[in-house]
């Protein structure tokens, strides 16, 4: 009997024994980290449990890594990745980082524990990840960095959970709490870095049961004094919930459906009888889901289908269009019906609002399209605020100029519209419409008109002033064009310094200008140079010297754009030394110099820019995934040809593939029987030439200086001009 006692309670003392280790902890980790304006922040739970224990110090354990938030955002590129919420998720097709998450996503790992310190058997694990890869259709070339990543982000995820003894050696405490756990502090403090640590870990199997650590450094990163704060924390987590099939799928989803997958292209490009498919495989899943109907029609656009995109468009409410851009392409469908109409105008986001109001639906109702007069009605009693704001000025105007051969009546709806409150100027773009009345009171009434005119300015000023007004440049453009129109009708004196003050209020990003100001210009209320008029009005009164200085800083703002000008000028007014040799001695030296690079091209050779020098080179960036650089690429292989057959040319090319591979730049250029010369991208060089898109052009002198220029701008015309200076 006391035998049976005694294995009853050996049985129940190993039954306990095996429960405790199989026994679950849930945990939240929580790491984010910021570097300047680039941040990251990074959010999951882990379900981690004891498998067995291998000696007094060694232990095998097993992580589940469940519910994932993660975001990465700089200057150039957000991304956010959400398994619990898809809404929050944006830009996660665009790059492969995203992959590591989706592969370790609900995937249980074990791994071995030392003293706290991890260790995986990274060939099983390797093994695992490639199989799912291969499933996914992953194209070959990139599985080997996707697999690199995800063993590196397992084993740092593991290693978060266990406090390591080599953290000991750290300048913090170890402090026993109770029998089974032990607290580790750190509370660092100087001029440079303040650091506070917590962790509390299990004393047998130095599992973390709970840690927190802030980080803040105050570091000189390029001379900029870039401060920079970590964070980092574990805490105990509720039960994970089960997932449902769909749920589990739905990232897979969106693999499949991006550009690292062949599950939707052949030889990079969409293949029509994958995407139908693809498209029939996850539309009964996911057809209400906002991502997967942007994913769809994206992959519909790419194909170059647009009677297809048009008709999709036409079938999904406008709600599962929220966010996206296909959104706005639902509003200026020409068979948008009312009710669609309705949904459609409070799910735009202001900025959508404002380009299809301000843009698309002024050019109707500027045409006098019953229709297009009648949604601008509707914004104003159909919706709130917001619609009221942005369609008030725009109805205002067009009454006005319904009544626009009455002086009288126009300037009652000037008068109307400087009533308005600031939000309606900027929102509404009151401006615009301001300035379309006094044009037209100008053919009526000079003198009111200038009246009316210096009301717009005491308008506009603040708005224009004003750093945080996300208009800002729009008003700058308006206030300058306010300035323009005051000089053509001034004496030259006073014609002079209104034209300062245009050239003042027009001075921006130039690049930026152009893009958010083209609708501005194009309808007739803006400019693109006022600086010529004022610099030729400056040598018309004996000061072509410093003229000359002006033209000279504009170029070195805006290369392209300004060169001709400048150049013009110069021959004009001096002719005691050619323009090519004033801008050889004067002007190169004030250029920047061209960063360096060496880089490896087709056939596996190092190329730097050094070799280069003494030519005119136009260095080209580009990806094969890029439409339109894909799209010039015919023009700019007939462009490298022309070169090559010139024994004498003095201009050289050279083109710089990013965010690809060899493989597929070989094949794209096998396939069209294209030349040109390619650099691969050491994905550093990009960034050193801050190249603000795709395609971008830069022309490196004979001297190494650089040259931009403008998206869209004539580059070959602007070399080929630059090679004839000397």
């Amino acid at each position: 009997m006391r035998n049976i006692i005694l294995t009853c309670f050996l049985l129940f003392t190993a039954t306990l024994s095996f429960a405790q280790k199989q026994k679950e902890q849930h945990l939240k980790v929580s790491n984010k980290y910021s570097i300047g304006q680039q941040v990251s922040d990074e959010e999951y739970t882990v379900t981690l449990k004891q498998i067995r224990k291998i000696s007094d110090s060694t232990f095998l354990m097993q992580m589940q890594v469940n519910d994932i938030y993660a975001s990465t955002a700089d200057n150039r590129f957000n991304m956010t990745l959400s398994t619990a919420h898809s809404l929050k998720n944006r830009n996660i097709q665009s790059t492969t980082a995203t992959i590591p998450y989706v592969l370790l996503y609900g995937r249980p790992v074990q791994f071995e524990v030392t003293n706290g310190k991890v260790k995986i058997d990274s060939l099983k694990l390797r093994s695992e990840l490639l199989r799912q890869l291969t499933d996914w259709q992953i194209t070959p070339e990139y599985q080997s960095n996707i697999l690199a990543n995800t063993i590196s982000k397992t084993q740092t995820m593991a290693q978060y959970l266990f406090f390591s003894k080599e953290k000991s050696k750290l300048s913090g405490q170890i402090q026993k709490k109770d029998r089974n756990q032990a607290f580790f502090i750190r509370d660092e403090n100087n001029t440079e870095e303040k650091t506070q640590e917590k962790t509390i870990f299990d004393i047998r199997t130095f599992q973390i049961t709970e840690a927190s650590l802030t980080t803040k450094v105050d570091q000189d990163v390029n001379n900029k004094g870039v401060k920079s704060e970590f964070y980092f924390a574990v805490q105990q987590s509720s039960l994970p919930q089960v997932k449902s099939e769909a749920e589990k799928n739905y990232l897979v989803m969106i693999i499949e459906g991006s550009g690292w997958s062949q599950a939707v292209m052949t030889n990079n490009e969409i293949d029509s009888i994958k995407l139908k498919n693809y498209i029939s495989k996850y539309d009964p899943l996911y057809g209400e889901r906002p991502d997967f109907n942007s994913i769809k029609l994206g992959l519909i656009q790419r194909q170059g289908n647009y009677e297809t995109y048009k008709q999709e468009l036409r079938k999904i409410r406008p709600l599962l269009l929220k966010s996206t851009y296909h959104l706005s392409n639902k509003i200026v469908s020409e068979d948008l019906n009312d009710a669609d109409f309705i949904e459609i105008i409070p799910l735009l986001d202001d900025e959508q609002l404002y380009s299809w109001a301000q843009n698309d639906l002024y050019q109707h109702v500027a045409a006098g399209e019953s229709e297009a007069i009648n949604k601008l009605s509707k914004l104003l009693v159909s919706f709130s605020e917001r619609e009221k704001t942005a369609a008030t000025p725009m109805i205002l105007w067009h009454k006005a100029y319904l009544n626009k051969n009455n002086a009288d009546s126009l300037l009652y709806y000037g008068k109307a519209l400087l009533a308005l409150d600031p939000s309606y100027w900027n929102d509404g773009n009151a401006s615009r419409y301001a300035l379309f009345i006094c044009k037209l009171l100008g053919e009526k009434d000079k003198s009111t008109a200038t009246a009316f005119l210096d009301q717009i300015i005491n308008k506009l000023t603040p708005l224009a002033e004003d750093e945080q007004n996300g208009y800002r440049i729009v008003k700058k453009a308006h206030l300058a064009y306010c300035y323009y129109l005051h000089a053509s009708e001034a004496d030259p004196a006073q014609a002079l310094a209104y034209t300062e003050k245009a050239v003042f209020y027009s001075h921006e990003n130039k690049n930026e200008d152009r893009r958010v100001n083209s609708y501005e210009r194009s309808f007739g209320v803006a400019k693109e140079n006022y600086n010529e008029k004022y610099l030729d009005m400056l040598a018309q009164n004996g000061q072509k010297d410093l003229a000359l200085q002006n033209y000279v800083k504009e170029f070195l703002i805006n290369h392209s754009g300004n060169f001709s000008g400048l150049k013009n000028f110069y021959e004009k007014q001096f002719d005691s030394v050619s323009f090519g040799q004033y801008f050889k001695d004067k002007i190169i030296p004030q250029l920047a110099d061209a960063p360096a690079f060496e880089l490896t091209n087709l056939e596996e050779k190092n190329v730097n820019i050094a070799q280069f020098k003494g030519k005119w080179t136009v260095i080209d960036f580009w990806g094969t995934w890029c439409g339109p650089c894909v799209a010039e690429m015919p023009r700019l292989n007939t462009y490298h040809e022309k070169l090559k057959e010139d024994d004498k040319s003095k201009i050289d090319f050279i083109t710089i593939a990013c965010n690809d591979t060899k493989e597929k730049v070989e094949a794209f250029l096998a396939k069209n029987k294209f030349t040109i010369p390619v650099l691969m991208s050491d994905d550093k060089v990009q960034y050193s030439y801050k190249v603000p898109g795709y395609p971008s052009k830069f022309i490196v002198t004979p001297e190494g200086k650089l040259i931009s220029t403008m998206f869209g701008s004539d580059w070959q015309g602007f070399v080929k001009q630059l090679a004839t200076l000397y």
